[in-house]
């Protein structure tokens, strides 16, 4: 931490003196500002008063944020912030610039890189943000107005040309730049290129594909307004290795996993967040590197996940339809290792007595979702009947009776899977 708060000392000390900028007239950003012939400007940035001559680089009094420090480099605008404060780090201020990923921002002051940690950081909720993203050069994801709403933003920023598109569409214009407020995770041009062409077009073109493509839109948007810190740590807990996971309702009523960690903010274990708290009038949005698609239902899931004889099973069984339905159900999955264990010959005298094999695989089910966070030791009732004992090992692992719960969350269209290590047996079995 004291390598740090050297660097950034160091990089201030460059602002202060304008050592940074490699252009010596203000950031295209804040030329377009209208006189307001007392001393103060206005524009999409708000209105502030420049303390010296505006052509430079330098300090500023803005009406919302207080006194900021406005550095040109190029076309991109960093602001400096002296009213914020780093959580438990005792450095002051703010320099407004990321790379691709999340909450580590790159200040790059030649012939020196700086990487310094600003998450969790304690100041006026509404002040704003210059992203400088590094994988796509040129480009500063920042709203030009509070009074923009998702879809003027949106339909403002070239990257999301696409997502824009999409959205038309699907008709949902109306709803994202309606009242709200919404969260939304929006994928870049170059998330949507990941995605299979044909099957995007189809997306686009086919009416026939229009419940789809408003299905996986509208998994990228959660009801209410949900910042990044919000989302559950601290930039101290970051810092220290920490990394917390938890679950939003999107608005087609999926569930989505987010976890927090020092690396970024995932989603789904998949998307990446590049630029999060695009503060907009009816709500945020956080750009995503990668298009998050809504989850299966339990058996597709399970045959995506290659559990082919759990399937197998199901399907014998008669359970099919059932974890198909609405559910919710949490499954605790056996992997193909666990019934290979079993003696010989037990996989196909089950397949051949179907009551026997309903019994021992709604064993495995649990009526209702829940998520890991929730599992405590003890009892749980059973789809069955029965009940099936939840401990903790001599490793720290769970345990539902003998077997060890090896993976968690895997979410769902109708319930979550737990994955374990070995075929449970009711009671009476």
């Amino acid at each position: 931490m004291k390598n740090l708060t050297t660097r950034y000392s160091l990089l201030l000390a460059m602002l202060m003196a304008g050592l940074v900028s490699t252009a010596q007239t203000i950031a295209p950003a804040l030329a377009d500002a209208a006189d307001n012939g007392d001393g103060s400007y206005t524009n999409w940035f708000g209105t502030f008063a420049p303390e010296g001559d505006l052509a430079e680089n330098g300090w500023i009094s803005h009406t919302e944020h207080g006194r900021l420090y406005i550095a040109a480099r190029g076309e991109h605008l960093w602001l400096y912030d002296p009213n914020l404060v780093a959580a438990g780090a005792g450095i002051g201020g703010w320099a407004y610039t990321s790379r691709d990923f999340f909450p580590y921002f790159l200040i790059s002051a030649d012939p020196v890189t700086f990487v310094l940690f600003l998450s969790g950081l304690e100041g006026p909720a509404a002040t704003p943000r210059a992203f400088l993203n590094t994988a796509t050069f040129g480009k500063i994801y920042l709203p030009k107005t509070t009074t923009s709403n998702i879809v003027q933003v949106a339909a403002g920023i070239d990257d999301f040309s696409s997502l824009v598109t999409a959205v038309s569409t699907a008709g949902l214009v109306e709803a994202l730049a309606g009242e709200g407020p919404f969260t939304v995770f929006a994928p870049t041009n170059d998330a949507f290129a990941k995605l299979d062409a044909a099957a995007l077009n189809d997306l686009l073109t086919n009416p026939d594909s229009l419940p789809a493509l408003t299905d996986i839109l509208t998994y990228h948007v959660v009801p209410g307004r949900i910042t990044s810190d919000m989302l559950g740590l601290d930039a101290v807990s970051l810092l220290k290795g920490a990394s917390a996971s938890g679950f939003v309702q999107a608005l087609n009523g999926s569930d989505i996993r987010v976890d927090v960690t020092p690396f970024g903010v995932l989603l789904n274990g998949s998307a990446l967040v590049t630029t999060p708290d695009v503060e907009v009038a009816n709500g945020v949005i956080h750009i995503i590197d990668t298009v998050i698609l809504p989850p299966k239902d339990i058996v597709d899931t399970a045959i995506d996940a290659g559990f082919d004889t759990l399937v197998a099973a199901v399907q014998a069984a008669g359970l099919e339809d059932v974890l198909r339905g609405e559910g919710p159900y949490t499954v605790f999955a056996p992997t193909e290792a666990a019934f290979a264990a079993l003696p010989e010959g037990t996989i196909p005298a089950l397949l051949d007595d179907p009551a026997t094999l309903a019994n021992i695989l709604t064993y495995h089910v649990v009526a209702g979702q829940v998520y890991s966070a929730n599992v405590a030791p003890g009892e749980v009732p059973m789809v069955n009947g029965d009940s099936a004992t939840i401990s903790v090992g001599a490793d720290g692992s769970l345990l539902i009776d003998n077997a060890r719960i090896v993976a968690t969350d895997i979410v769902t269209s109708n319930g979550v899977i737990h994955v374990i290590d070995a075929v449970i047996l009711p009671p009476t079995e």
